[in-house]
């Protein structure tokens, strides 16, 4: 093996070191792919990659898919999606609030409000901020592994059902989705706890006030930032996530600074949850 891997500090995640992306074998893009599987985040240093080399590397995890909001991706590359908070200059003197806090998002997993939450997500740093711009990551499978048995076994058989309109905002094509509360990685077996804490709408199979008891619960477990790997980004890094697995957080950044990072989704071959309205707007958000 030509690079090297490290276990970050964290329950979760390791570092990359040393790999050549480009003309990867068999061999290696299957080290990488194990180490995907055990770690759940990996932090790619010292690459030097375009547009191309992000899908290629994207690949080696998943078959990257197009956005789900088109207006987001590359013009000419529609498995790469930017996200900028604001790629000009950065916010002039005479900015009324030039330190508010932007960019930031509370935990979660990507696409948790569809039946067919993404596999996993790639993304590369262009622009990073000179102050904050962090992003954390929790895994899901370690907090299961924590809980009492006694709590495991009355997760057994409830649903979570997750909202898009939790989070604030409003899609019609996309109605509330219900899911297993616990369900098995289908790659690795190993039981995970379904909580994506910003739009985790309620427990069903409980009555209303224990369910709402044990869901604020869940979430203060799936957000302990003891739990977190942080990772403070530097311009060219690459992280891949397993989002079966994990949740992550976007922790922000003053907005007179610019962060522009680029994106890639992993499309999922897991049919996890139902719709439970609007089936007309399945084709929508597929």
């Amino acid at each position: 093996m030509s690079f090297s891997i490290r276990r970050t500090s964290a329950p979760l995640g390791a570092i990359v070191t040393g790999l050549e992306p480009k003309g990867l074998s068999r061999g290696e893009a299957a080290d990488l792919q194990r180490a995907f599987l055990e770690h759940g985040v990996l932090v790619f240093k010292g690459l030097d990659l375009d547009d191309e080399g992000q899908v290629e590397l994207a690949r080696v995890f998943g078959e990257p898919q197009p956005t789900r909001l088109p207006r987001f991706h590359l013009a000419d590359q529609p498995l790469v999606m930017e996200l900028s908070s604001k790629s000009e200059a950065a916010a002039p003197d005479y900015d009324p609030d030039p330190d508010a806090i932007v960019g930031m998002l509370r935990w979660h997993s990507d696409s948790s409000y569809t039946e067919t939450p993404h596999r996993g997500t790639l993304l590369r740093a262009i622009v990073v901020p000179e102050v904050g711009g962090d992003t954390g990551w929790v895994d899901r499978t370690e907090v299961y592994r924590s809980l009492p048995y006694g709590l495991k076994c009355k997760l057994q058989g409830l649903r979570i059902v997750h909202s898009y309109a939790h989070t604030g905002r409003t899609s019609e094509n996309l109605p509330d989705v219900s899911q297993p509360l616990v369900y098995a990685h289908p790659e690795t077996d190993q039981p995970v706890l379904n909580i994506s804490p910003s739009m985790a709408l309620r427990i069903d199979g409980l009555p209303k006030d224990e369910a709402a008891e044990l869901l604020a619960s869940l979430i203060a477990m799936v957000t302990d930032e003891t739990r977190a790997y942080r990772h403070h980004w530097e311009a060219g890094d690459v992280l891949v996530w397993d989002n079966w697995r994990t949740v992550h957080r976007a922790y922000g950044h003053p907005q007179k600074y610019p962060r522009v990072m680029r994106r890639t989704a992993l499309k999922s071959d897991m049919r996890l949850g139902r719709w439970l309205e609007g089936a007309a707007a399945l084709g929508q958000v597929a």
